[in-house]
């Protein structure tokens, strides 16, 4: 019963929540005069999003700790997660949870958790080739490095055969194959997370909501593929987000969830100068880069938790 209520809880996307929100609306009428009203219910759904992730952050570490006593021990004496709202609190429990996943599965990679997304054979031929020119490029420079290196211990250069069989026996390596699994992990992820953004814009772009901030919802539907790059999510075991990704998180997520959250705005003049205002990337501060990237993180979360629940046994049925 527990792993069940915690387990439907934790693998229940969070798009269900801004769903939730749309549905919400829609008995709304389209006039003005519920224009004053938008902020009001973009700060109510925004804070819906991010209570439920940090909830779920925290039966994250439950679970585990549940069925780890040493971890249990671990974060109960050495780790502070607090609200686990900031980037690192997140971060360290995706770390935690991979690596309850490895005393497992200990060959595990969280490129692994893209794989299930089925691709057409003439695709994966084109990724072959693509990424054999690839290596081929990488095993032309190292090659170069190490004629270079040489030349330089020698003090002399080398003539051709020397070159060339520097040249020809990285060409005889065998390819790595699990890198070659690593990039059609890689592809599989852009392609299920381009998929996830593209039908929050389809949802989105019907509905109430975004009659309320349209300058802000076209500005998220034609740049957010320079803001919202896959390849900056769940990268490595040890980082949830690229550095420009996370900076991205901190400012237009973490610090306006902290505003609305402790409502500073009621008692605080912070409001943006006119230096704020006009800065490049003042246009990132919208509901719908929050919303998104919220649903991004949490895709993560939902997808490694399935895999080490199904290394315990269990079925999580929603």
């Amino acid at each position: 019963m527990y792993n069940s209520v915690h387990g439907k809880f934790i693998a229940t996307p969070l798009y269900n929540i801004l769903l939730d929100g749309i549905y919400a609306s829609a008995s709304i009428k389209a006039g003005a005069e519920t224009y004053p009203m938008g902020e009001y219910f973009f700060q109510s759904l925004f804070l819906r999003m991010t209570g439920a992730q940090e909830q779920k952050m925290k039966c994250i570490c439950w679970e585990l700790a549940t069925n780890d006593y040493t971890y249990r021990y671990d974060l109960l004496h050495n780790k502070n997660y607090g609200e686990c709202s900031n980037y690192y609190e997140k971060c360290n429990i995706y770390k935690d949870l991979i690596e309850l996943i490895r005393k497992m599965q200990p060959d595990f990679s969280v490129y692994q958790l893209w794989e299930d997304l089925t691709i057409e054979q003439e695709t994966l031929e084109k990724e072959r080739k693509k990424w054999e020119k690839k290596v081929e490029e990488y095993n032309k420079k190292q090659a170069h490095a190490i004629i270079k290196k040489k030349e330089k211990e020698t003090g002399a250069s080398l003539n051709q055969d020397e070159k060339d069989k520097i040249i020809n026996g990285l060409k005889s390596r065998s390819l790595p194959e699990e890198d070659f699994r690593q990039h059609i992990a890689c592809v599989k992820k852009k392609t299920i997370i381009s998929d996830l953004i593209h039908s929050i814009i389809n949802m989105l772009e019907s509905s109430q909501i975004v009659l309320w901030k349209q300058a802000d919802f076209d500005a998220f539907s034609s740049c957010w593929p320079k803001n919202l790059k896959p390849e900056w999510i769940a990268t490595n075991d040890s980082r949830l987000l690229e550095p420009k990704l996370q900076k991205f998180y901190e400012e237009v997520v973490y610090y306006h969830r902290n505003r609305c959250a402790h409502n500073t705005n009621s008692y605080q003049l912070d409001l943006p100068s006119l230096k704020t205002i006009a800065d490049k990337g003042y246009g990132n501060q919208n509901y719908f880069y929050r919303f998104a990237l919220l649903i991004l993180i949490d895709e993560v979360f939902v997808r490694l938790y399935r895999k080490y629940q199904s290394l315990l046994g269990y079925d999580i049925i929603i």
